[in-house]
């Protein structure tokens, strides 16, 4: 009965210290990945419009997983809109950021967070998918890749979905720049 309550009491000790290590490295690494995210934001919006002279956020967080929507601008002129997007994945969410320009082709894809499986559901991050994206027209889906069809399929699809958001703001003057 002793051996059973210094078990019990030892366990209860080793939790606790996991548990404050645990919150300790979150409350040290959370900072340093938001810093990440907003770094590659920045460089992707950059990217996907090299002429941009600033931007309007025209959306955040709405009903079709929108985290974010800016109107991208080169003086008066749009060129585009960056998108931030979270999609229910296979395996959790993904989040990702994708640049439009007003012909509806994309102009980038970049994730900033996901949790496919590695060296099949990852395949998002890689070239081979981001080619597919990049410079492809919003009308059309993008093809899924064999292998990750469940995640490349998600993706393409959420991103084929985009399509009519897009073309309200395009079309429908949700471009403002005043």
């Amino acid at each position: 009965m002793k051996k059973i309550i210094y078990l019990g009491i030892f366990l209860s000790l080793v939790t606790s210290v996991c548990a404050v290590a645990l919150a300790t490295v979150s409350q040290i690494t959370t900072p340093i990945i938001q810093a990440a995210q907003e770094e590659a934001f920045l460089a992707a919006v950059e990217r996907s419009f090299p002429t941009a002279t600033h931007s309007e956020v025209l959306a955040t967080a709405d009903e079709d997983d929108v985290v974010q929507v800016l109107a991208i601008f080169e003086d008066e002129e749009p060129l585009g809109f960056f998108y931030t997007k979270v999609i229910p994945g296979v395996w959790g969410p993904i989040l990702y950021l994708v640049g439009i320009d007003m012909n509806g082709v994309f102009t980038s894809f970049d994730v900033l967070d996901h949790s496919e499986t590695p060296g099949i559901g990852d395949v998002i991050e890689r070239p081979e998918w981001i080619d597919r994206v990049v410079g492809a027209s919003l009308m059309y889906p993008v093809d899924a890749i064999s292998g990750a069809t469940g995640t490349t399929a998600l993706v393409s699809n959420a991103l084929y979905d985009m399509y009519e958001h897009f073309s309200v703001l395009r079309d429908n003057g949700g471009i403002t720049n005043e």
